[in-house]
């Protein structure tokens, strides 16, 4: 709208309202040809279209080295096979956020601080090596709308195990433990000026879950990525000796086929044919339900 406003305010009318209509056109192109087909449309990058599932058994290679969304009843799911199979951890289930109530909401100088101890925290979960056994399997940000201040934030973080959640929040040399202890500082020094700022967190443990996704980029449970180490090897002497591979990291969203295509399936409390694809297609496609 301002390059609009300064052509017709600075060119003739006629010739100014040809470039605006030349430079709407511009804009207006790439939605014409991808609506026409002609064009792919950028927003379905990695999008994985169809129906699919989340695979929340961590500890199993079956789906490893396998592009997300592939079918998890592919026999040729793993290049590696290890016997036995890790112990199947629980997953755990993070909620942690924060909230300004000062003036300047989240433009307060002292809850920038506390959002960018958040991006720090996050940004050593993301990067932590494999080896360090942090647990973290990813994190998704959400902004809450409801308040008139809109600035509830909230990560949802997943672990590998409520004891990784634990030893997380204690540890002492990372950032979430220093901020924690100067929000702590803060109540005692500065009262007046802590409570205009809250924390807060809920930690699930999960031993059983359900998803779905239809047309949807990796999203929560359905884009969890865990660290399968390579498998150890016998030396002459029948001992262990680790590989030197570096291992692979295995995604948990799969096709929502076989034992997954019905929620029953997913939930492990049936074999997923429950409700056969035929009783599906009849029910809802040929009646046009949604």
């Amino acid at each position: 709208m301002g390059l609009q406003l300064v052509t017709f305010l600075v060119l003739p009318s006629l010739i100014a309202a040809v470039l605006g209509a030349i430079l709407i056109l511009y804009t207006l192109t790439p939605f014409i040809l991808i609506n026409l087909g002609l064009k792919e449309n950028p927003h379905l990058k990695d999008v994985a279209l169809g129906k699919t599932a989340a695979y929340l058994d961590f500890a199993s290679t079956k789906h490893l080295g396998k592009q997300p969304g592939a079918s998890v009843e592919d026999p040729n799911a793993s290049e590696w096979d290890p016997t036995p199979e890790p112990e199947k951890p629980k997953l755990a289930v993070l909620l942690v956020g924060s909230r300004c109530d000062g003036p300047l909401g989240p433009f307060d100088k002292d809850y920038i601080f506390i959002r960018k101890m958040f991006a720090e925290m996050l940004n050593e979960l993301q990067t932590a090596k494999p080896e360090e056994d942090v647990g973290y399997l990813n994190s998704e940000l959400f902004l809450q709308s409801e308040r008139p201040q809109n600035n509830v934030s909230m990560a949802v973080i997943y672990f590998r195990s409520y004891d990784h959640v634990r030893r997380f929040a204690h540890k002492e040399d990372i950032v979430h433990w220093q901020a924690w202890m100067r929000f702590r500082r803060m109540q005692r020094e500065d009262y007046a000026t802590s409570t205009k700022i809250g924390l807060w967190h809920e930690t699930y443990e999960v031993s059983n879950a359900e998803a779905i996704y239809h047309n949807m980029r990796p999203f929560g449970l359905g884009n969890l990525w865990d660290h399968v180490s390579a498998p150890s090897t016998k030396d002459g002497q029948g001992a262990a000796v680790q590989s030197k591979a570096v291992g692979k990291y295995r995604s948990s969203l799969v096709s929502a086929d076989g034992k997954f295509f019905t929620s029953n399936g997913r939930m492990k409390l049936s074999d997923g044919k429950d409700w056969s694809e035929e009783e599906f297609h009849e029910k809802y496609d040929k009646e046009g339900s949604v």
